[in-house]
Parts: C-alpha cells; sequence; structure tokens
C-alpha cells in the first residue's frame, strides 16, 4: 500500500533562491552556507544542480558569478537549471548578510521532509513487514536523521583499530606516531604534533614564542601544509626572521639591508629554499574565533591542511564577557575543529608575570590555570625558558630549554636547545651549519 501525502512536501523556495544569490553577491559567505547544509538540502532540482556547480568553483577557488556558473554548468545544460535569466534574478536580493538564518531554514524543511520519508516508509511497511523490522528502521532513520553520526566502537573495533595503528608505526621502524617538526630531540619526546589534537606553545615575552614556532613550520612545510594567523606581526616581519633562520644571518642586518655580497647568495639560496615550503600565512589583525574557524575550514576545502597555528590565543577577539571563559571557548572550540577537519591546532599563549615573581621563573602548568581552560583542552603543554635572560651569569648561557610539562602520547620533560637569537633559530645542539 502507497501513502499518499496530501501537501507538498516542506520546502521554502525562497531561501533557496536567496542563499544561491547571498553566493553570487558575496562569494565568502559560501564557507557559512556549506557548514549549514549540502546539495541534498536543496529541494528544487534546478537549485541543487547551482549549489554544486558554485562548490567546484569554490573549491577550485575561481570567483563565482553568473557568468563562471554558466561555463561551470555547461551550455548544453544551463537552460535545465533556469538558464542565463534565472541566474541573474538570484542576485536581485537586498542583502547577502541574513545567508546563515535562510540556510538554517532550508536546513529545517530538508529536516522535515527525511522525517516525513521515513514515517511515511513506516506507516507504509506497518501494513506487511514484521513489527520490530519497522519500529528499528524507523528509529534508526529517525536518529540518523535528527543528530550527527555517533562514533560508538565495540570492543572488537577498538582493537582492530587500535592494532592497525600499532602495525603502522612498527611498519615505520618505531618513528614517532606524529608530525616531524625537524627539530630532532623534540620530536622524540613530544613524539610529533599529531592531527585531532591541540597543543599549547606558552611563554613569558622574549623567551622566543614566534621564533621556535617558525623553526617548527619550517621543519613541517616541508612534507606538510601548514597555515599560521598572526595577529600581531606583519608578513614582511615574519618572512624576515624565517629568511634569518635558515640563511643564518643577522635578523637585525636583514631589516637595516646591512648584506654583504656573501650574504646576498646566502640571501637567494635561502629565499628560493623557503618559497618551496608548503605555508600560508594570514596577518590579519583583530579577527574572532568564528572568523578564523572560517578562514580554516576555507583553506581546508581548496587546498588541503594539517597543521595551524594562531599566534597568539590572547590576541583573538572575543566578546564583552568574562575573557577566561572566552579562552576556554576558544580551545574547546579548537579542539573539536580539529577532529572534524583532521587537522592539529597549535595556539600561543603569553604568560602572566606569575612566572616571575618566584625564584625559579621556569612555566609550570600552574601558570596556565587563570587562562581558561587552555590546561584541559590542550593535549600537549610547551613551555619556554631562557636563563639568560634573567641571570646574566647564567651557566646555560646561548640555551633555549623546550619544557614539555604536558603530553597525553609521549614524555614531558626539558629538552634543551641551542638558542642563536642573532639569527632567529632554535636548534639541535649537534647541529649542521
Amino acid at each position: 500500500m502507497a501513502v499518499e501525502l496530501t501537501k507538498a512536501p516542506p520546502h521554502d523556495k525562497l531561501a533557496e533562491k536567496s542563499v544561491l544569490g547571498a553566493i553570487l553577491l558575496e562569494n565568502k559567505c559560501f564557507i557559512d552556507v556549506i557548514d549549514i547544509i549540502n546539495a541534498d538540502d536543496f529541494y528544487q532540482s534546478n537549485n541543487k544542480h547551482i549549489f554544486i556547480a558554485m562548490y567546484n568553483l569554490y573549491k577550485a577557488k575561481k570567483p563565482i558569478d553568473v557568468i563562471t556558473l554558466i561555463q561551470e554548468i555547461g551550455q548544453d545544460k544551463i537552460m535545465a537549471v533556469g538558464g542565463p535569466s534565472y541566474l541573474t534574478e538570484l542576485t536581485e536580493i537586498p542583502t547577502w548578510r541574513n545567508v546563515k538564518q535562510h540556510s538554517k531554514i532550508i536546513k529545517e524543511c530538508s529536516d522535515r521532509r527525511r522525517l516525513i520519508y521515513s514515517l511515511s516508509k513506516a506507516l507504509e511497511n506497518s501494513y506487511e513487514c514484521n513489527l520490530s523490522t519497522v519500529v528499528s528502521d524507523l528509529s534508526k532513520s529517525l536518529i540518523s536523521g535528527s543528530a550527527k553520526e555517533d562514533k560508538n566502537y565495540t570492543a572488537a573495533q577498538i582493537m582492530e583499530k587500535t592494532i592497525e595503528r600499532i602495525q603502522k608505526a612498527y611498519e615505520t621502524g618505531g618513528k614517532i606516531t606524529g608530525l616531524s617538526t625537524g627539530i630532532t630531540r623534540y620530536d622524540k619526546y613530544s613524539n610529533g604534533i599529531k592531527k585531532q589534537e591541540v597543543s599549547i606553545i606558552a611563554a613569558r615575552p622574549s623567551m622566543g614564542k614566534t621564533v621556535f614556532t617558525l623553526n617548527l613550520i619550517n621543519g613541517l612545510s616541508k612534507n606538510h601544509k601548514v597555515m599560521m594567523f598572526q595577529l600581531e606581526m606583519s608578513v614582511e616581519d615574519i618572512g624576515t626572521r624565517m629568511l634569518a633562520a635558515e640563511s643564518f644571518i643577522n635578523g637585525l642586518n636583514l631589516q637595516q639591508g646591512k648584506i654583504t655580497d656573501k650574504e646576498w647568495n646566502s640571501l637567494g639560496t635561502a629565499t628560493n629554499l623557503l618559497s618551496t615550503r608548503q605555508f600560508v600565512l594570514n596577518d590579519e589583525g583583530g579577527l574572532s574565533w568564528d572568523e578564523i574557524e572560517q578562514r580554516i575550514k576555507r583553506e581546508k576545502i581548496q587546498n588541503g591542511l594539517d597543521v595551524v597555528f594562531i599566534d597568539h590565543l590572547g590576541l583573538i577577539r572575543v566578546a564583552n564577557r568574562n575573557r577566561n571563559n572566552e579562552l576556554g571557548e576558544i580551545t574547546a572550540g579548537g579542539k573539536a575543529l580539529a577532529k572534524e577537519l583532521d587537522i592539529a591546532i597549535v595556539f600561543l599563549s603569553q604568560l602572566s608575570r606569575a612566572c616571575e615573581q618566584r625564584t625559579d621563573k621556569r612555566p609550570m602548568l600552574s601558570d596556565l590555570r587563570d587562562s581558561g581552560n587552555i590546561e584541559q583542552d590542550a593535549d600537549l603543554v610547551t613551555f619556554l625558558y631562557r636563563d639568560e635572560y634573567y641571570h646574566d651569569d647564567s651557566e646555560k648561557k646561548n640555551i633555549g630549554e623546550v619544557i614539555i610539562a604536558k603530553n597525553r602520547h609521549g614524555e614531558t620533560g626539558n629538552v634543551e636547545l641551542v638558542w642563536f637569537g642573532q639569527v632567529q633559530k632554535f636548534a639541535d645542539k649537534i647541529r649542521e651549519i
């Protein structure tokens, strides 16, 4: 027995046209749209095909407008979606700024249609099929349509996935399981930077947070795609530090243009080498976490992405609420995003003066406890400390201590690296120059 519906399935033609029009008017809002809906959520088939064409253009980093859409859809198929006149009509909306709300309307209509379909199918099957099967199928359908997919694993599945990972580690000869930073001693203790995890690099000012981070990026970006949000320094400042470390030329001299003929040759070699790195830098200041998240998702879709560094946590714009609570929400959001996109996220954080009031000024995990839930959310916490900064008579001249204070999947302890301050570089003690 077929169940006949007396009403048209829930849909909103105006909302569908409004969302497509918004994307045409402002391409950057596409990332907000795909965070809420996909092509299957459109009721009208022509709108669905237009959305698919938009997605293909966006993924290819091409502009989305009437002309490019016609090319993407194809002259032989353009009339099937309404023709050029329909595409032009889509742009006749008052504003693109309500695109999120309109996308949610489309999503709700889509969910309602799925619900109606599931209930109709259950009603039809109730006349002939086994009742327990009908109830079971309906329950599964309702759950899958109303919530994210549960990631529940049986004991056997847990063992299977675990053995697979151990086998892969065995086949690599016992190497680190995370992504290599190129700093051997740090990799040994940290076990590398891991995807789906949040790491923290924290220190007081002038300890070398940004320098250390750029050194990690230089090693990671040889084989992995890396993005950095630099909320304080300019792209030229970052470039100068990278060139100083790679060419081993005094960073201040690079800024002032005091370069010898021999150094120009080294600078050219370093420039060519660094230009091959898989590294993207965003130096927009005053970004909120939502804005950073949007840019990360866009980069992941368009170019692929493995690791994101954010320098630094304290400069992310937050609403006028309790800042500690806001920072906790940011790190929790970073953890969720890392899992969702299968990337590693590394926050840099500036410590308060509390550690400088102690005799031993080395940072401790307790120094993070006034900064939201950073300590709880982080899988790896790394502190930086240079004793000579505080003590002129220090026995550890030109030594940077990398303190791994928390590590869910590796060792904790202190790693001593050589600090080449003038050329902006941390390096293993045994190194080739």
